[in-house]
């Protein structure tokens, strides 16, 4: 399996979980390529797990007054919850959680052609 090649198998676990997740609430896989650059822009910096899971919240919160659709704030429910389900034990290690993420995306686009 190609996961494989770059994930320990915990975390192609967690990237598929994830992804099936995501699919399975018909989550629009743009917006989860946004949480991915506001990761992939602070993943160097200290506590950028804690401060992610933050900016998660915040949109969340203000998802009405960010998106351009009537459910773009459902999005950003799903990919919070989701998260938090399956990235949380991650928090520390934000490179992992980028990892993990960026995978979960692919697998996504996969999910939402091939039947789960």
């Amino acid at each position: 399996m190609l996961t494989r090649e770059s994930l320990t198998d915990t975390e192609s676990q967690l990237a598929h979980n994830l992804a099936i997740t995501l699919v399975k609430q018909e989550t629009d896989v743009n917006e989860v390529g946004k949480v991915i650059a506001y990761l992939r822009s602070i993943v160097n910096e200290p506590d950028a797990g804690l401060r992610f899971f933050s900016y998660l919240k915040t949109l969340v919160t203000h998802g009405r007054q960010i998106g351009h659709s009537g459910r773009t704030a459902g999005y950003y429910r799903s990919i919070e919850r989701a998260c938090n389900q399956y990235l949380q034990n991650q928090q520390t290690n934000a490179q992992t959680m980028l990892k993990i993420l960026g995978w979960a995306m692919r697998l996504m686009r996969y999910y939402k052609v091939i039947p789960i």
